[in-house]
């Protein structure tokens, strides 16, 4: 009986070794080896022959699952069975900010609106963004600064690299009609369907099954190919549009991370209608680079996401679900679901939603957009609201800074306000300093300015502007005391050092007033000369571990620096002590 082959040999070099053993065994006299030999030539080709065998039917095995599968047309194939469709693109966010010249103020007499969906131009680039809600320059005053010069006036909104496209249609009465679109890069849940002027809705789920037959609803459908099409229903599940019928579907198109642009690129806007010319010269501009762009979903991203989609169901049961939710709508940073109610033994019933976009930028638009995915997602009996968190607004002002010899003092103080701004950036990662909820560590903050290159050392105050707030120092890890002493302020005050001619007025919870002493620096003596003032309020106040301050934070808020300047003069050539002399980088 003849030797068969072991079939686990799967590689050239396997099935070659393998198929040389049997013919030594075989054919013990064929013992020729060389390159030129007839006989190796023939085996070398027949196990290359084997290996491409092996490789097509071990890669049509894997491309049947989704955890090996490596090409997007099956994947997508592959998760359309359990209702999962990986994301389409999402575009670039840049803040802009348009300009009233000086000029043209003095002849302002109402307020000037550039309306939402202006379209921008970054002509260097050669990319355009479109505006996401409405700018008003309004006209309460002529504000100056401290040279007599007219502050411009100006509106900063939010903007998307790319531009809405409406496509028509015309229905052909058939079921279950599809529309598609040449291009591959619309972004994701940026689509409308308007059919003989009336507007029609995105099924719940994106799923016309149980819709109805009279439900005026469509569906979106991504293709392997990359390409998005819309889908109406059958007059069983959903409505089929009446033969004739013009169907306007718009989309917004976008370059998504290759619509990237730098800062100060953006310096043109379009005039065109319906927009038309603006009554006064209005300037654009974006002082920081876009951000948030996506290409399509990757084959390991929608690997990764696709199990709590399906453990869900696509739904939102809990706070996680919410949040998760919230921060698959594109431009959405950070999101938190707070239960209104706060009562562990209540149901979950009543959510609070807290979203900010990139940059930390708030919107109505975002929200809205945040409040159509999560009622589309959210149990019936559940009621969700969605808006912008509050803000903790803070000052930060460096009343000294000392830098080393051979560095130059200017640039040395533009890196302190660049590393501050750096701090208050927030980003989708745990680790963010800033975050919804999340107290801002005053030691955190400090170390950032501490290590920045030059500085020898620096001393600085911070306030926050916001009524109510509190300042919780925590005990050392020994104390038998192990709850943070927690300090009310009924009126904007310094946390740290002395804002020029205003004191440190804190409200304790029983309504006491205490006066501390000014905090110039994060010194230890400092610090123990204010625990003097609280001792002599008979306040008891464990030892305090330096450094372990924070400015609290509650849940639906987030820190956002207002200012943060010197009261030295950055070139060294003095200091003021007028707040007229406080100055910005």
């Amino acid at each position: 009986m003849a030797e068969r082959i072991p079939y686990v040999n799967r590689e050239l070099d396997s099935i070659l070794a393998t198929l040389r053993d049997r013919l030594i065994r075989e054919l013990p006299e064929s013992n020729s080896w060389l390159e030129t030999d007839i006989g190796r030539w023939t085996m070398n080709n027949f196990a290359a022959i084997a290996d491409m065998i092996s490789f097509v039917i071990d890669r049509q095995a894997a491309e049947s699952y989704i955890d090996t599968v490596e090409t997007r047309p099956n994947l997508v194939s592959l998760l359309k069975l359990i209702g999962f469709t990986p994301f389409n693109p999402v575009p670039e966010e840049v803040q802009v900010i348009f300009t009233v010249s000086t000029l043209q103020q003095q002849q302002m007499t109402e307020a000037l609106v550039i309306p939402k969906g202006t379209v921008l131009f970054a002509s260097s680039a050669g990319k355009s963004f479109t505006t996401t809600e409405s700018a008003t320059i309004s006209t309460p005053g002529f504000e100056t600064n401290a040279q007599g010069e007219v502050i411009p006036f100006e509106a900063a909104v939010q903007a998307r690299q790319g531009v809405f496209k409406t496509v028509l249609f015309t229905s052909t009465g058939n079921a279950n009609q599809q529309f598609g679109f040449k291009s591959p890069n619309i972004a994701e849940g940026m689509i409308t369907v308007v059919i003989d002027a009336v507007p029609w809705t995105q099924a719940t789920r994106n799923t016309l099954v149980g819709a109805g037959r009279g439900a005026k609803l469509f569906k979106v459908l991504k293709t392997e190919s990359k390409q998005t099409r819309v889908q109406f229903g059958d007059n069983v599940d959903g409505l089929i549009p009446a033969k004739g019928s013009q169907i306007a579907i718009e989309v917004f198109v976008t370059d998504h991370v290759n619509g990237h642009v730098g800062a100060n690129t953006i310096d043109r806007i379009d005039f065109s209608p319906p927009i038309g010319p603006l009554p006064f010269p209005t300037t654009v501009r974006n002082p920081r680079p876009s951000i948030g762009g996506r290409d399509h979903e990757t084959i390991d991203s929608a690997r990764l996401r696709f199990p709590a989609a399906f453990a869900t169901q696509n739904r939102a049961v809990t706070l996680q679900d919410y949040e998760a939710q919230a921060t698959l709508v594109p431009g959405v940073l950070q999101a938190q679901a707070v239960d209104k109610l706060v009562d562990d033994n209540v149901p979950l019933f009543n959510v609070n939603m807290f979203v900010i976009g990139n940059d930390g930028n708030v919107s109505d638009t975002l929200n809205e957009e945040v409040q159509r995915q999560v009622d589309d997602k959210k149990m019936h009996v559940i009621t969700v609201n969605v808006t912008a968190p509050g803000e903790v607004l803070i000052d930060i002002l460096i009343t000294q800074l000392f830098v080393f010899r051979g560095f130059n003092f200017k640039d040395v103080a533009a890196d302190v306000l660049q590393a501050i701004d750096g701090f208050f950036t927030p980003t989708d990662d745990t680790t963010s300093e800033i975050a919804i909820g999340k107290s801002i560590a005053i030691s955190r903050l400090s170390s950032v300015i501490q290590n920045v290159n030059g500085i020898s050392s620096f001393t600085w105050a911070v306030r926050t502007q916001t009524p109510n707030m509190r300042l919780e120092i925590f005990p050392t890890v020994d104390s038998s005391n192990t709850a943070p002493v927690v300090i009310e302020n009924s009126t904007p005050s310094s946390l740290f050092g002395s804002f020029p001619t205003e004191p440190i007025t804190w409200t304790l919870a029983n309504n006491d007033i205490i006066t501390l002493s000014s905090w110039s620096s994060l010194d230890k003596d400092d610090i123990e000369n204010g625990l003097e003032n609280w001792n002599k309020a008979n306040i008891k106040i464990p030892e305090l571990q330096l450094g372990i301050g924070f400015i609290s934070v509650r849940p639906g808020e987030f820190a956002k620096p207002v200012f943060r300047g010197y009261l030295q003069v950055p070139d060294g050539t003095g200091a003021g002590t007028k707040k007229d002399n406080i100055i910005t980088v």
